[in-house]
């Protein structure tokens, strides 16, 4: 929970000019070994900066969502916006598709990007934690 409430503090102060969007960080309580916290928050950081860049036209209001959640021994992150939207061809080139590739590599775990439900972005990663022994 802490590597997500200090990254939202960093993204909201290296953002002040969009007072607009609302970053909202849920994060389950866990430990995330370091191996893990720097691909993951170099992941985060990505989504969220694409959200900031893309999702908010024309002072647009709106919210950026940041959950981790731990479920059947997989830890899953999930940045969600509601923005514009993009059109599922587009996603690859806008959305830094090849780096956020990377980090999920790194993690050995899965990347998914796609259009909300209700509009906007979400972009996710599922992967197993390793030991911190």
């Amino acid at each position: 929970g802490l590597l997500i409430s200090e990254l939202c503090a960093l993204l909201r102060s290296a953002n002040p000019n969009r007072r607009d969007i609302e970053l909202k960080c849920e994060a389950a309580h866990g430990v995330v070994v370091i191996d893990q916290a720097v691909p993951l928050a170099l992941f985060i950081v990505e989504a969220v900066t694409n959200s900031y860049r893309h999702a908010f036209p024309d002072g647009r209001r709106g919210t950026i969502r940041i959950t981790l959640d731990r479920n059947g021994g997989r830890t899953c992150v999930t940045v969600a916006d509601d923005g514009v939207g993009y059109p599922v061809a587009e996603i690859p080139a806008k959305m830094g598709r090849e780096m956020m590739e990377a980090f999920a590599t790194q993690l050995a775990g899965e990347h998914q990007t796609r259009p909300g439900d209700n509009g906007g972005t979400i972009v996710s990663i599922s992967f197993a934690p390793v030991s911190s022994s």
